[in-house]
C-alpha cells in the first residue's frame, strides 16, 4: 500500500483503557470482546517494544491474566499480530476500488472520494496501520502475499482514476504513478501524527487531505476562479492543452503496443 516508514510516536492503548477480560463462559460475544482487547493491548506493546522483544508473558502481564488464559485465545504472538493487521490492507483496496467505479463519470469526484476514504480508514485504525508498516517481516508468507496484493490493488486504483482524469481533461499533466504514490503517502502519514483528542475531528482532516490531493492535480481551468483568464493564464491553458494531447498520444501508443 505504499506504506512509508512512519517515525514518531502514536497513542497506543494500555491495559487500563478497557475493562478486564470477561469469562469465556458468558458466550461467543464475551469471547470475541476478549480477543479484541487482547489484540488491542498487544498491538500497543508491539509498537512500543517491538514485535521481536514482546513476549506472550508481557502481553499476559499487561492484561493482568495468566499466560495459559492468553493461550486459550491465541496460539502465539504471531497469531495476535495477524489478527491485528489482516483486514486493514484488504479494506483499503476495497474502498479504493469502490470509488474507482464512479470515475468514468467524474474522475475528479472519484479521486476526492478515494483519498478521503483511504485517509478516514487510517484515522480510524492508526495503530493497525503503524503495526502493519513496522511488522511486515514478522507476518507469515500467506499474510505477506495478501498484504502485498492489496497494496498493489490500491496503487492500481489510484493510478487508474488519475489516468481517467487525464483522459477527461480535468487533471493537469502528471505522471499517474508518481501522483498516486504521493497521495497515498500523504494519507498514510496521518497514522504518525493523528491524535483522536486533537483540534480537528478525523472527518475534517480526511476531507482537507482529499481537497489538497485533488488540488494538486486539477487542471488550471478546473480550479475555482471567478476572474476572467488573462494572457498568462490563457498561455498556461494552451500549454496544458498541448502537453495533455502529447500525454494522451503516448498513453494510446503504449496501450496498443
Amino acid at each position: 500500500m505504499a506504506f512509508q516508514s512512519l517515525p514518531g510516536t502514536v497513542s497506543v492503548p494500555s491495559a487500563n483503557d478497557k475493562p478486564p477480560l470477561r469469562q469465556a463462559q458468558n458466550g461467543a460475544g464475551a469471547a470475541d470482546a476478549n480477543r479484541e482487547r487482547i489484540v488491542s493491548v498487544a498491538a500497543g506493546l508491539f509498537i512500543s517494544k517491538g514485535f521481536g522483544s514482546t513476549t506472550m508473558q508481557d502481553i499476559a502481564d499487561a492484561l493482568h491474566i495468566s499466560r495459559p488464559k492468553l493461550y486459550y485465545y491465541f496460539r502465539d504472538k504471531s497469531a495476535i499480530l495477524d489478527a491485528a493487521v489482516r483486514n486493514v490492507p484488504v479494506e483499503a483496496e476495497r474502498r479504493a476500488r469502490a470509488a474507482l467505479k464512479l470515475a468514468s463519470k467524474d474522475a475528479a469526484a472519484a479521486l476526492h472520494d478515494m483519498v478521503k476514504s483511504h485517509t478516514q480508514l487510517i484515522l480510524d485504525r492508526p495503530i493497525e496501520f503503524r503495526l502493519l508498516d513496522m511488522s511486515m517481516e514478522h507476518l507469515d508468507s500467506a499474510m505477506q502475499k495478501r498484504a502485498a496484493k492489496a497494496k498493489r490493488g490500491l496503487l492500481e486504483a489510484f493510478t487508474a482514476v488519475i489516468r481517467l482524469g487525464l483522459e477527461q481533461g480535468c487533471f493537469r499533466l502528471v505522471d499517474p504513478r508518481v501522483a498516486s504514490f504521493s497521495m497515498i503517502g500523504m494519507a498514510n502519514w496521518t497514522a504518525a501524527w493523528y491524535k483522536p483528542d486533537g483540534r480537528l475531528p478525523a472527518g475534517a482532516i480526511a476531507d482537507q487531505i482529499a481537497e489538497l490531493a485533488l488540488a494538486s492535480v486539477l487542471s488550471v481551468d478546473q480550479r475555482p476562479d471567478d476572474s476572467q483568464p488573462g494572457v498568462r493564464q490563457s498561455l498556461r491553458l494552451l500549454q496544458h492543452g498541448v502537453s495533455h494531447l502529447a500525454m494522451m498520444i503516448e498513453l494510446d501508443s503504449k496501450s496498443k503496443s
